[in-house]
């Protein structure tokens, strides 16, 4: 028997002794009866308080095992709410490039206000398949000796990171080609000629398109024409 355990029955022969009895009541008992009823007290006593801490130990560790369970279905649903809202990868293919072989080009309607000409230009993908090109567009005006004047000016918001544009089969793109008008414009400013035709480079495809043209266009830097990029 343990030290403790020892205390233990001492404290409690202590009870028995300082307990008082019954008058007129005597109850003789044996040592033996004595000792063994001593031993009893003792072990329920202690026995009484080992089993707490045992008993609480078995409470805290169910009631972790019961945390964990909860904690481990918390995540695995935050997993799956978070797998469930994520957004899908799609793998996407980008359309080859064009080529001028892959494209028809023509002119559209030809308009005029306050002093200005607008001239329609359209890009059709004449292949089965969709083609991408940056579309980006320069202009330069010609005559039967070749070119004159200066060719256009980059395109407005000019900004080779954009995203390409993508023509799809049969589709057509546009662009617009702009200059302006001689008449009010003075001929020192001017140095006004005769086209017969202008060819259009498209960004990003080797070679060029070149289509007629009757109109007298200024040649000098200044009056030079304009063009915008290709668009739906």
């Amino acid at each position: 028997m343990s030290g403790k355990h020892l205390g233990r029955v001492s404290q409690v022969h202590g009870l028995l002794r300082a307990a008082p009895r019954a008058p007129g009541l005597r109850c003789r008992q044996s040592p033996w009866l004595r000792h063994v009823s001593l031993l009893r007290l003792a072990r329920h006593s202690v026995g009484r308080r080992s089993r707490r801490p045992r008993l609480e130990r078995h409470a805290l560790a169910a009631a972790l095992a019961a945390a964990a369970i909860a904690l481990s279905g918390l995540v695995s649903s935050g997993a799956s709410t978070t797998a469930a809202y994520a957004a899908p990868v799609v793998a996407t293919r980008a359309a080859p490039a064009c080529t001028n072989a892959l494209l028809t080009v023509t002119k559209g309607r030809l308009e005029g206000a306050a002093g200005s000409r607008f001239q329609t230009v359209r890009v059709t993908n004449s292949s089965a398949h969709a083609c991408s090109t940056p579309g980006w567009t320069r202009y330069h005006f010609l005559n039967r000796t070749g070119l004159i004047g200066f060719r256009s000016a980059r395109n407005p918001g000019f900004d080779p990171s954009k995203a390409p544009v993508v023509i799809r089969a049969g589709r057509t793109v546009r662009s617009v080609l702009s200059w302006v008008d001689p008449g009010p414009v003075p001929a020192g400013q001017c140095h006004a000629r005769h086209a017969t035709g202008f060819r259009v480079r498209l960004a990003g495809i080797p070679g060029f398109h070149r289509l007629p043209l009757d109109a007298t266009v200024c040649t000098t830097k200044k009056f030079r024409p304009h063009g915008t990029r290709l668009s739906h």
